[in-house]
């Protein structure tokens, strides 16, 4: 598609910050969200023209060494096992997790062209709900997790499932993180379960009683 390619070429190219403003702002002025602003937010490579979100594209996009979960989210990153009905054919993008109107895109675009903003990026923390809006429910996550060892060969503890804890239903956000290592929570007691370059045994905080 034109528009792919056209992006592709902004990308390489690293023409990014002036093509990125002349863009959004003319698209916004134009044709509006539901005109044409709307194709561009579909394109993870038009929010990487802003150098901050620049290391969550290469994360995303697999074009880093990370083997974090916002790869895992995209068609070349996930496997057979991680099938999610209705994204059988289509990445997850940054405007599924993190969709923002147009006010808000071009307040962002601002803060960027005036140096208004502090990196690392604020960290999202998603709600478990959030991620069940797609992976529907704890047993379909047992499902998708049943045998990781066919995804993860060199696990140190295969046959257990991660989703079928003795905790129960756990926060997503226990363990996972999208731009950068997941927590093996479970190796706080257990040793390590989920080695790798997408997890670490560095425990943040505990489930909530």
């Amino acid at each position: 598609m034109w528009v792919r390619k056209f992006f592709s070429f902004i990308w390489r190219n690293k023409a990014k910050s002036l093509i990125g403003a002349v863009l959004i702002a003319t698209t916004a002025g134009v044709g509006g969200y539901d005109g044409t602003l709307k194709v561009f937010h579909d394109y993870p490579q038009l929010c990487a023209i802003c150098h901050p979100i620049e290391p969550y594209y290469k994360s995303w996009s697999g074009s880093s060494t990370t083997d974090f979960l916002d790869y895992r989210h995209t068609l070349k990153g996930r496997t057979a096992n991680d099938i999610v009905p209705g994204w059988e054919n289509k990445d997850v993008v940054c405007k599924d997790c993190h969709y923002a109107p147009p006010q808000r895109i071009i307040g962002e675009l601002g803060n960027y062209a005036t140096g208004n903003y502090k990196t690392p990026l604020e960290e999202r923390r998603l709600q478990t709900a959030d991620c069940l809006t797609c992976h529907k429910d704890y047993d379909h996550l047992i499902q998708l997790t049943a045998n990781l060892e066919k995804k993860y060969p060199n696990l140190p503890k295969p046959g257990r499932n991660p989703h079928s804890s003795h905790f129960g239903e756990i926060d997503c956000r226990v363990c996972h993180r999208v731009h950068r290592p997941s927590v093996d929570f479970c190796s706080t007691c257990h040793g390590p379960t989920m080695t790798g370059p997408g997890w670490t045994q560095q425990v943040e905080w505990k489930q909530q009683p």
